[in-house]
């Protein structure tokens, strides 16, 4: 196993292993299945070939490869243990607030911010439909992200079949979709959620979120999640009122690595 650098980290607190044992990688995600959720999905066949997982004792950390625009690293436990060994100099962190300053002695936090966790309970269903949308309407959901949404949107998504959208004439004025989805495992990551800017107040949102989770468990999926910056109040007020509460606040966020703190090959 290569050795850290030392220095200013002193001795390795760890031997990090990368591992490809899905049965030992959902042993630590069931630590806290909720948090662990979008990782939880990325077990499946279809997505963990773009996945690189490092883990040490009870810690794990996730770094996801499947994404256009961002690459997720999702950690649990103590990061020092697991850290030395993510060589990836650009990533989007997720991190829960006890683990800030580990992170700190390998990525920089001042560009992140603070999230919600929320998990849906009972489910409160809006009024009104929303369309299913397929592989062929990709091209117009990147016009209504490219008014600022979808950060995490990778057309691929379209291929589970739960994204659902509203349409004004030829437009698709308003969607909602999911991140990650299994049913097989049971859990969802419900998201990349947009209306135009031109209709919103409409309730729109609302109605196309509420026709995909009422997909997501008419299939049987039980645990279903997102996220939401603990500022945006009308959003967390639509996500309550279709049933979903807060399971902790996180801060998620690009972060560079600092060079010092690579493993040495």
């Amino acid at each position: 196993m290569p050795a850290t650098l030392l220095g200013e980290l002193g001795p390795d607190p760890a031997s990090p292993v990368k591992t490809t044992d899905r049965a030992h990688i959902r042993s630590l995600l069931d630590q806290d299945p909720i948090w662990s959720a979008y990782a939880i999905a990325d077990l499946e066949d279809h997505l963990f070939g773009d996945c690189d997982w490092f883990v040490e004792g009870r810690s794990l950390a996730l770094v996801y490869r499947g994404l256009e625009q961002i690459r997720p690293l999702f950690l649990i436990g103590s990061p020092a243990t697991v850290l030395p060994e993510v060589s990836e100099h650009e990533v989007y962190i997720n991190l829960r607030p006890e683990m800030r300053g580990e992170v700190e002695r390998f990525y920089p936090t001042d560009r992140v911010h603070e999230m919600f966790r929320m998990a849906l309970g009972e489910f409160q269903p809006a009024e009104g439909s929303a369309a299913p949308l397929s592989r062929a309407d990709a091209p117009r959901l990147r016009d209504l992200y490219a008014l600022g949404g979808g950060l995490a949107f990778a057309p691929s998504q379209l291929a589970s079949g739960y994204f659902r959208g509203i349409f004004e004439a030829d437009a698709l004025v308003a969607v909602a979709g999911i991140h990650v989805a299994s049913p097989r495992l049971g859990v969802a990551a419900v998201g990349n959620i947009m209306a135009h800017p031109d209709f919103r107040g409409r309730g729109l949102a609302a109605r196309c979120l509420s026709a995909v989770i009422a997909a997501l468990k008419a299939d049987g999926v039980s645990s279903i999640v997102l996220n939401v910056e603990t500022s945006n109040d009308p959003a967390v007020r639509l996500y309550q009122r279709l049933g979903f509460n807060v399971h902790c606040r996180y801060f998620e966020g690009p972060a560079t690595r600092i060079r010092e703190t690579f493993t040495a090959l």
